[in-house]
């Protein structure tokens, strides 16, 4: 007989969490993802909210998954019922709007399988739609493999945690040791490239570097806008200044579906602590590329008028006395940003 064995691995501990919220602070998020099956909280703790609508649990693998399988182990001491009618999400969105994989209808076992079939997502998802409800799972598992079609890619990754995703995840944080950046090793060219999956005409392209050390390590890089999966599209800007973090380049309708930065010319090492572009899909895009808005994080320092905020952009503004709001969308990440003056 030949015996064929399949390694299964759970990436669900290779990820971060959150929740709606945290009914004491044992019962933290990151409590489902420890490795510990206990279905009794008296005995080792697992998530729970407070009584929320709705109630969530979201882990950021911080790659693509091609996810095939979402196991949850329930609370068995009391209060399983709790977890009937729960949705598995899974997708690219940072919040919890990504398409259903499936539903919690039976709780007869403390032990839960979900069948994904592939759903391509960075995030996976627990939701209790349509009422408030606590929350608890004392055990998350996700099984599947890493896609082939993450948006971020680099030259190379200097540790996992550095990885070409952390640019596009909507933290903004200069000092990587308070959270990830994006680190190549010190390549000749060193590069970070984005598939934004369809033609947009880019008008802009915001890059936050680092600012714990090495700023400097940026400067001379080449932004790039085009259709080629390479990183020989035309430039439309040079870094040339670095004092300050946040550094704007106008691409002016520059069409493309890769946006690159290259440092040429040089070996060194890259690092990006957030990337964000502006701009709207071009008419000779083919194909179509869904991604959603929602409110998500203030830029620090970020300040703009709604009178002279371009109208392509602008999705709502008000004023209230001397304040006025502003959001404006991100098509890179689908955030929606709200800024008031």
């Amino acid at each position: 007989y030949d015996y064929y064995f399949i390694l299964a691995v759970n990436v669900a501990r290779l990820g971060d969490v959150r929740q709606s919220s945290t009914y004491e602070p044992h019962y933290s998020a990151e409590t489902a993802i420890d490795g510990i099956i206990e279905t009794d909280i008296s005995i080792h703790p697992c998530t729970h909210t407070f009584d929320d609508n709705p109630a969530w649990w979201r882990l950021d693998l911080k790659k693509v998954y091609k996810v095939d399988s979402v196991v949850i182990v329930n609370r068995r001491d009391c209060c399983s019922e709790r977890l009937l009618e729960a949705e598995i999400r899974v997708g690219n969105s940072a919040d919890n709007d990504n398409p259903v994989c499936g539903n919690i209808t039976n709780i007869s076992q403390a032990t839960i399988t979900l069948h994904c079939n592939g759903t391509e997502g960075r995030y996976v998802s627990v939701v209790i739609p349509g009422r408030a409800e606590y929350l608890t799972l004392c055990e998350v598992e996700v099984y599947g493999e890493e896609s082939n079609n993450s948006i971020g890619k680099q030259s190379s990754t200097y540790e996992p945690h550095y990885s070409a995703e952390t640019a596009i995840d909507g933290i903004i944080e200069t000092d990587i040791s308070i959270h990830p950046c994006t680190h190549t090793f010190e390549d000749n060219p060193a590069w970070w490239r984005l598939d934004l999956k369809k033609v947009y005409k880019v008008d802009s392209v915001v890059i936050v570097n680092r600012r714990d050390c090495c700023s400097e390590r940026l400067l001379e890089a080449e932004i790039r806008v085009g259709d080629s999966a390479d990183n020989n599209n035309p430039v439309c800007g040079n870094i040339t200044n670095i004092s300050q973090a946040t550094i704007t380049l106008h691409c002016n309708g520059t069409e493309g579906r890769y946006v690159s930065v290259v440092i040429p010319g040089r070996a060194e090492y890259l690092t990006l602590c957030e990337v964000e572009v502006y701009g709207e899909e071009s008419n000779n895009s083919i194909g179509k590329y869904h991604w959603e808005l929602h409110i998500d994080q203030i830029p620090p320092g970020f300040n703009m008028n709604c009178s002279t905020f371009e109208p392509k952009y602008l999705f709502s503004c008000s004023s209230r006395g001397a304040k006025q709001a502003v959001y404006y969308g991100n098509i890179l990440s689908g955030i929606l940003v709200h800024s008031t003056d």
